[in-house]
């Protein structure tokens, strides 16, 4: 957390004599107020995504020690698992079931009629890897739990026991069976979040399942990894963001331009050995009646009907 936004608090002000000038930024929106007695670069909080402003908080909160075990989308962010769809920036932390889960301001206490396992992550007290994914699945979504446990297993914090033993545990909680089917599905050859939410779609259709990360040689030995492949019907699907464009860890120094062109490269090499390709985004993979269309165009057929929510 040492590359957040710096952290203004009302105690140090007082100390240095600065509490009126704080104060008075405070009034003027020149800082924003985040957890009882700090407060945060307004500009800066703007620009922050839910996952930096979980961090934020919670550095706020731990700020003078703390005794609090956190968890649920807290831990998560403190671990760096993706949280796909989730908005909710407020600091999460487990709470004894004699007190119930209870919301105070920007705190969020979740009680569960099973302890919760938990370690130490530097300074702080957080549930462990697997436990965070089985309490984010048991609320979430499917892609919101599929996102967080692949890649949870193509780090190795977890292994898929790990995850389906924790999860066990909590077999009396509303959401086990939930938390089960995610869990079940969870594969650590997804490479990136938007692979993950894509594969939530097709599991929620029923379509044939695909290939993850298949290796296929081109006509000039080229070994070539397409992000899903149904080689049945000769179809590969490829699903890119945005950042894959942008980041200085995707693109290698290579421009968007270079990228582009070396994609219609790799694409033209794979149709040459007579494969069929589709591709979507995250704008198609989180609408999902979108990326239907675009799968059962690429000759894929859902085993069930499926009325999906309004796109996010």
């Amino acid at each position: 957390m040492d590359d957040l936004p710096l952290l203004r608090f009302s105690r140090d002000a007082v100390a240095q004599g600065e509490w009126s000038a704080l104060r008075t930024d405070h009034r003027g929106g020149r800082v924003t107020r985040i957890w009882a007695g700090a407060y945060v670069d307004s500009e800066a909080w703007d620009r922050s995504g839910p996952d930096e402003r979980r961090l934020l908080r919670i550095a706020a909160a731990s700020r003078d020690g703390d005794s609090r075990t956190y968890s649920d989308e807290s831990a998560a962010a403190l671990w760096g698992m993706p949280l796909v769809g989730v908005t909710d920036d407020r600091v999460v932390v487990v709470a004894p079931s004699i007190e119930g889960g209870r919301t105070s301001g920007e705190l969020v206490k979740r009680a569960t009629v099973v302890e919760r396992v938990a370690q130490r992550l530097g300074d702080l007290r957080i549930t462990t890897p697997a436990q965070t994914v089985s309490d984010l699945a048991r609320r979430h979504p499917l892609r919101t739990a599929l996102a967080a446990a692949d890649w949870t297993l193509a780090r190795g914090l977890a292994t898929k026991d790990e995850l389906v033993e924790a999860n066990d545990r909590m077999r009396r909680c509303h959401g086990y069976a939930r938390a089960s089917r995610a869990i079940r599905f969870a594969d650590p050859r997804a490479e990136s979040p938007l692979e993950s939410v894509s594969r939530s779609v097709m599991i929620d259709l029923g379509v044939q399942a695909p290939v993850l990360q298949s290796e296929i040689v081109d006509a000039r030995g080229t070994i070539r990894r397409p992000d899903f492949s149904w080689p049945s019907l000769r179809l590969l699907g490829e699903c890119d963001g945005r950042d894959k464009y942008e980041r200085d860890s995707m693109t290698g120094g290579r421009s968007p331009g270079q990228m582009v062109w070396e994609e219609k490269q790799r694409e033209d090499a794979l149709r040459a050995l007579d494969l069929r390709m589709i591709r979507w985004g995250w704008r198609e993979a989180m609408n999902p009646p979108l990326l239907a269309r675009i799968l059962v165009a690429g000759g894929l057929r859902p085993t069930r009907s499926r009325r999906f929510s309004r796109p996010v």
